[in-house]
Formats: structure tokens, C-alpha cells, sequence
């Protein structure tokens, strides 16, 4: 039987992948920088003929040429792994942008210059790709660049009579770059957060999903060696029963032939165990492999049944969720679908439903209900609990990643942590649905009106049986 038991390591794995940036990526942003700030700065002196201190100027521009030379030759010395950046290096990086395009600034008008706006790039860069506490440190290094802009710096020497700005508008651009600052800060580092955390979730349920394939496969495989060693064991066993026909009673060659008759039997049981504990590999076209629905339900959720909890088993074409809607008449079913569908053991399915279904017994108090029904077109299975239902402020949210709610079910969930139970990453009911999706489901999730949680899983029949 195919387990459904929780991601190991997927938690230490996404973590190891969090934070590298290619430090290529950061030298080509540089270089880019630097020929953009030197391009400003000549054609402002030479074709403008503003009167910069031009020699000044390109001593930060110099110093940016060297360190970026000096940064690429000592990384490509310590091997290929250096071209890879963790948070902190890249900040420190970032960090030395915003120092000496503050000090350019700084030398060229201060925030009166027009190109004050360019102290954003770093700090957008940061907010895209960085974690939030590094993003946090940039926006208020750059914070405190733009105030020292503000206050003091050279000014901008324009070509005829030098223009005084007035407090109140070096004041208004002051606030403007800083609440420029803070918004790229919060906005795209936010933005930014919820694509990782979705790529993640995604990465995980992939890994949920070759997981159940490869113990799908392995089962598949145990019953195909099971009926192949069939006949040489039956051959063993023949040859063996012969031996022991022929030798002399109470001789030691009769004991080693009856040993090896009943070693052969003992194997024989075994590969009989495995033939019946597995359904045939998934491209099988033997019966194990296409489940009556309310098999493919005892399936799924053996492996997290706990005593504490009945989990009782409802598989018909007129029963429905009598806290929703009364159960139909008879005369209104066709009688040709009293027989329930048979549906393809797929691990999407298995794992998918699993997961659900684990989740309400976690959080029942007594009861779980899996109820199966159909029409001639779909097929609809509700999992229901009498727990504490789900947490009304996040309904609208469930099955998205990293969803944590405030409510009991919640809760609940951290008391069974408490206890030592298995806590997960947040993305159980992400990934079940992810999968369940990935078979044609539609998932809802609902609270019944008599308390607990109810989740909805409703397929078309025929597309459903087509994708076996």
C-alpha cells in the first residue's frame, strides 16, 4: 500500500536554496552602473558644459572600477562555488553601491541633482532577490545617504548664475526619495517574498509528487519479482520434495531436504503477501490498478487512521451532506449508477486525498466521514470532520502556500506539535490540492453548519477514468 507519510528534509532543502544570487548578475549590474555614471558625468562636463568637479567624480567611479576588478578576480580564485552569493555578501555589495553612489552625489548637487533617483536601484535590486532583513539594513543606509544629501553636499554647478534651491523644495525631495525608498523597501520586497514562497510550495509539492510515484513504482516492482520468482520457487520445491522422497529417513541429507522444502514454502508465502499488499504498477492494466471509490478511499486514508477517531466510509449516488442538502429520492437515481466508479490508483490521488484527509482526523473529535457520490458525469467525494472547522479569516486564502490562520484549528495544530506529532511546513493543503488539481479536481472548503470542516473534491467522471 502506498504511504502518505510527510516531507522529510523538503524544509532543509528549499532553505539550502534560499539566498543565491549569481555574482555574475551582481558584476554585470555594476559594470552597467559605472559606464552609465561616467556617460553622465562627461557629457554633463564636455557637451553640456556644466563646470563639475570632473577630476573629483571619477575618483568614485575609479574606486568602483577597481573593487568590482579586485571582487571578480578573488572569487574566481577561490573556485566555482564563489560565483554564487549568500544574502549577507550580496548586501555588503549592494551596501557599497549606495556608499559610492551617495559620495558621486554627493560631489554632483547632492538631491538636487536629477539623477538623485538612481539611489533606488540598489534598494530594488535588494527588495527582488534579497531577504528582508538585508533589504531592511539597504533602505536605511539609503535613508541615511539621502538626509546627508539633504543637509550637506556640494552644489551643482550650472553654466551661467548659480541657482539657489529653497528649503522647502530640497525638503519636498527629501521626502519624496525617502517614501520612494520605503515603498520599493516594503512593496516589491513583499511581492518578491510571495513569488519564492509560491516557487517553493510548487518545488514541494513536485518533490511530494515523485515521492509517491517512486513508492508506486516500487510496489509495482515487488509484485512483478513476486510473479516472477514464482516458477523457480515451484521448481525448488518439486526437486526439494523429491530429495527428501528418496533420501534415507532420519538421515542428515533428509533433514537439509526438508529444510529447503520449508525455507521454499516460507518464500512462497512471502511473494503471496506481496502480490496481495500491491496493486501493479501504475501502467498495469490488471484490476488493482482501477479502484472502486470507496477502495481508493480505505486506501488513502489507512495509513493516518488513529483510535481516537472513527473514520466511516460512505460510497453511494443518493447520499449527500445532510447539513447542505436533503438526499435524493430514489426515483429521481438512475438505477445504472447504484454500481460505484472504478477510478485509476494514481499517487496525485492517494497523496492528494491523504493529506486531506489526515488533516481531519488531526483536528476531528471523534468522527470523520468520507462520503463518495456520482452522476453519470461527475464524481464528488466530501472528507468531513467535527473538529473546530476552518478559520474563518483565512477561508478565502486556503490552499495557497504558507497560509497560517489564528483561529482553533490553528490552534489545535500547534498542540499537536506540542505533543511531539509530525508539524509540517504549512503546506499540506497546498500541496494536496496542487495535485488533486494536476488530476482535473475542482477543491472547496467550506464550514458545516453543525461544526467542523468540510472540503469538496469534484471531478468529471469521464476525464477522470480517460487520464488512467
Amino acid at each position: 500500500m502506498t504511504t502518505t507519510t510527510p516531507l522529510n528534509g523538503v524544509s532543509d532543502q528549499l532553505e539550502a536554496t534560499r539566498g543565491l544570487v549569481s555574482f555574475r548578475i551582481v558584476t554585470a549590474m555594476r559594470w552597467i552602473a559605472i559606464a552609465g555614471q561616467a556617460a553622465a558625468v562627461l557629457v554633463v562636463y564636455f557637451a553640456m558644459g556644466f563646470q563639475l568637479p570632473l577630476g573629483l567624480a571619477m575618483v568614485p567611479i575609479s574606486v568602483n572600477v577597481a573593487v568590482t576588478i579586485w571582487a571578480w578576480q578573488r572569487r574566481r580564485r577561490l573556485g566555482r562555488d564563489a560565483l554564487w552569493l549568500r544574502d549577507e555578501e550580496a548586501g555588503r555589495y549592494l551596501a557599497w553601491d549606495l556608499v559610492q553612489l551617495g559620495l558621486l552625489l554627493w560631489l554632483t548637487g547632492g538631491v538636487s541633482n536629477p539623477f538623485a533617483i538612481i539611489i533606488l536601484a540598489p534598494v530594488t535590486v535588494s527588495a527582488s532577490i534579497l531577504k528582508r532583513t538585508t533589504t531592511s539594513i539597504l533602505a536605511f543606509l539609503a535613508i541615511f545617504i539621502v538626509t546627508v544629501l539633504a543637509v550637506n553636499a556640494l552644489p551643482l554647478p550650472w553654466s551661467n548664475v548659480p541657482v539657489v534651491f529653497p528649503t522647502t523644495f530640497i525638503g519636498a525631495i527629501w521626502a519624496s526619495l525617502v517614501l520612494s525608498i520605503l515603498f520599493v523597501a516594503l512593496y516589491v520586497s513583499w511581492l518578491a517574498q510571495r513569488a519564492r514562497d509560491m516557487s517553493e510550495a510548487l518545488t514541494a509539492s513536485q518533490l511530494a509528487l515523485v515521492r509517491e510515484q517512486r513508492m508506486s513504482a516500487l510496489g509495482g516492482l515487488a509484485a512483478a519479482a513476486a510473479h516472477e520468482l514464482g516458477s523457480p520457487l515451484s521448481t525448488i520445491a518439486v526437486v526439494a520434495k523429491e530429495l527428501l522422497h528418496d533420501l534415507p529417513q532420519g538421515s542428515a541429507q533428509a533433514e537439509d531436504a526438508a529444510l529447503l522444502v520449508q525455507e521454499t514454502k516460507r518464500c512462497r508465502d512471502i511473494l503471496v503477501e506481496l502480490e496481495e499488499r500491491n496493486a501493479g504498477p501504475p501502467d498495469s492494466d490488471d484490476p488493482y490498478h482501477h479502484l472502486p471509490v470507496s477502495t481508493l478511499l480505505e486506501v488513502a486514508a489507512h495509513p493516518h487512521q488513529q483510535d481516537r477517531v472513527t473514520v466511516t466510509i460512505i460510497a453511494d449516488p443518493i447520499h449527500e451532506d445532510d447539513d447542505d442538502r436533503a438526499p435524493a429520492e430514489m426515483g429521481e437515481v438512475d438505477v445504472s449508477l447504484l454500481d460505484q466508479p472504478t477510478i485509476p490508483r494514481r499517487p496525485e490521488l492517494i497523496h492528494g486525498l491523504g493529506n486531506f484527509i489526515q488533516n481531519a482526523i488531526q483536528f476531528a473529535d471523534s468522527e470523520v466521514t468520507l462520503q463518495a457520490t456520482w452522476t453519470a458525469d461527475t464524481l464528488k467525494i466530501l472528507i468531513l470532520d467535527d473538529g473546530p472547522g476552518f478559520d474563518t479569516a483565512i477561508m478565502g486564502r486556503l490552499g495557497e502556500p504558507y497560509v497560517q490562520g489564528t483561529g482553533q484549528r490553528t490552534r489545535a495544530k500547534r498542540a499537536l506539535r506540542q505533543v511531539g506529532k509530525e508539524g509540517g511546513m504549512g503546506l499540506g493543503v497546498f500541496i494536496a490540492r496542487t495535485l488533486l488539481e494536476h488530476t482535473g479536481a475542482s477543491v472547496d472548503f467550506t464550514n458545516r453548519r453543525r461544526g467542523g470542516a468540510s472540503v469538496a473534491v469534484e471531478w468529471n467522471r469521464h476525464s477522470l477514468v480517460a487520464e488512467s
